[in-house]
């Protein structure tokens, strides 16, 4: 089982740097290209996202707020994960969830190492307000208010994207427009989360 999670900690973590950093500094100089991730970039919409992952979804919910999203069931090395992609009710991708239920916690530890390496040090759930001036402590405020999830760190990607990584009760990682979500979510009434 060790092994197993070792590997999927690796192929898990070359997936998501690789597919969704690709070089940062470097890629958005030369490109000028924004986040990623698998190539799916905020804004897009359910057509587009179709398109990317060229696999039918194993669910299409949509909340009574207008909420949709675009879910997949996908194994890396023998584990289980659920990609979601979530859509503002005009449509637009502002969310993307990675959940791998049967994770251990040395994926989470794994992954803080690599992001921290990456991105710096992890904001923390003693920061995470409403009222906090940081983009990275404001996003992981409203995530923690709509989900059970505990064990939050976070990071800031780039300007538009904030990357919030959650164990308990499931290993979680989110990539979340920043913008998009906070103007929702801070200034809509009411809204419900797919």
């Amino acid at each position: 089982m060790l092994k197993r999670t070792a590997a999927f900690c690796l192929l898990l973590s070359l997936l998501l740097i690789f597919c969704s950093w690709a070089g940062a500094e470097d890629a958005e100089e030369m490109t000028n290209e924004k986040y990623s991730f698998q190539g799916a970039e905020w804004g897009m919409t359910k057509d587009q996202i179709r398109a990317l992952v060229c696999l039918e979804p194993f669910q299409e919910p949509t909340a009574p707020s207008g909420h949709s999203a675009l879910v997949y069931q996908t194994s890396l090395d023998g584990f289980k994960c659920v990609v979601q992609y979530n859509f503002l009710p005009e449509g637009t991708l502002f969310n993307i969830e990675i959940m791998a239920p049967d994770a251990e916690k040395a994926l989470y530890a794994h992954l803080n190492e690599l992001y921290t390496a990456q991105y710096g040090q992890p904001h923390t759930e003693e920061n995470a307000t409403l009222e906090n001036e940081d983009p990275v402590d404001v996003m992981m405020a409203l995530l923690m208010q709509s989900t059970q999830d505990a064990d939050f760190l976070g990071w800031q990607g780039d300007e538009d994207t904030v990357l919030v990584m959650s164990f308990n009760p499931q290993f979680k990682v989110c990539y979340v427009e920043i913008r998009q979500y906070t103007n929702y979510f801070l200034f809509t009434p009411g809204p419900e989360q797919v």
